[in-house]
């Protein structure tokens, strides 16, 4: 029996979704808000979202009718104010307040934690580096988990996948907007071309981004689901990570490279602290020399052991609360 089994769990981490649908007698899921709709109602909306004393709880969605059965309520990224954690402690006084971080925290943003001080509440972030700069707020680093991967049970059976012959379309592929990083995966596609190496680079623009010249070619505006982007994943040997700079947290990409058994190219030199990390299986851009993927690629594979790889489901992240 999971520890998380002898409690009721609200959460607004939406990813743990997956989750509820297996345990719904323990993990109900909600939006913090309900949709708006109409132009004239989604303009008030963004106009009151921007006065700081102007109060959102009529937007709230209908989780203040039953949160008081609950002893535990999760909070993920979409927090905005302290108004929604004040209502929680209105209708369930004595609930344990958890706040997780799966993206890096904005100096300035409304999920900043200084602005969550005094009300009880758990921080833990996916990212080391954040985990220590707001340390002083009570802030503790927690892995996150792939949102595909609900149990150990699934965990098991992606690892059996894993032996299953699928046909190659590249050896490596990139998925992810530019945010600021269209140089470097410029460069990074020349380097890896200059190695043999057959990669395929899936770039989105930014929305209001204007690009020129050669950029043009390599920037597409065409997002893919995320069913098509492990699907390119699956037809890869290895799987290109380059996150954001200054993010030390795990993107979905080594998670998706852990549960299907593919290689890693990253940039991300913290990974080597991971349980999973192993130099057959992962290659870091920056630090090894180039002409060593070759071989990297070339060369087999390392079985990771189930242990850890479940280590990465929702349930296994979940109980590591209790």
């Amino acid at each position: 029996m999971n520890k998380f089994q002898a409690h009721r769990i609200f959460s607004f981490e939406t990813a743990l979704g997956i989750l509820a649908k297996r345990f719904p007698e323990n993990i109900t899921c909600s939006e913090v808000l309900k949709p708006v709709t109409g132009w004239v109602g989604k303009r008030v909306y963004k106009i009151r979202e921007h006065i700081p004393s102007a109060s959102m709880e009529r937007y709230f969605a209908d989780w203040t009718e039953h949160i008081t059965g609950y002893d535990t309520v999760i909070m993920g990224q979409s927090v905005r104010s302290r108004e929604v954690f004040e209502k929680i402690r209105e209708l369930n006084p004595s609930a344990r307040l958890i706040q997780t971080y799966n993206d890096t925290i904005d100096d300035d943003g409304r999920n900043n934690p200084r602005h969550y001080q005094g009300m009880g509440i758990e921080f833990y972030t996916f990212d080391k580096g954040d985990a220590e700069k707001y340390k002083s707020y009570g802030m503790q680093f927690k892995h996150y988990f792939w949102p595909n991967a609900a149990t150990v049970d699934d965990a098991e059976r992606f690892m059996k996948q894993q032996d299953e012959p699928v046909e190659k379309r590249q050896e490596a592929f990139f998925i992810g907007a530019d945010r600021g990083r269209l140089k470097y995966l410029m460069s990074l596609s020349d380097r890896l071309k200059d190695m043999g190496v057959e990669a395929k680079f899936h770039i989105v623009g930014e929305l209001h981004g204007h690009y020129y010249g050669h950029q043009r070619e390599v920037i597409t505006r065409q997002r893919l689901s995320y069913e098509e982007v492990i699907d390119e994943d699956r037809h890869s040997c290895a799987i290109i990570d380059v996150p954001q700079p200054g993010q030390m947290g795990l993107t979905l990409r080594p998670m998706e490279a852990l549960f299907f058994g593919r290689k890693l190219i990253t940039t991300n030199k913290d990974i080597k602290n991971y349980d999973f990390y192993c130099p057959e299986n992962i290659f870091i851009l920056d630090e090894q020399p180039d002409e060593d993927i070759r071989a990297f690629l070339n060369a087999p594979m390392k079985k990771i052991p189930f242990d850890i790889v479940s280590g990465y489901t929702a349930e296994r992240w979940l109980n590591g609360f209790f």
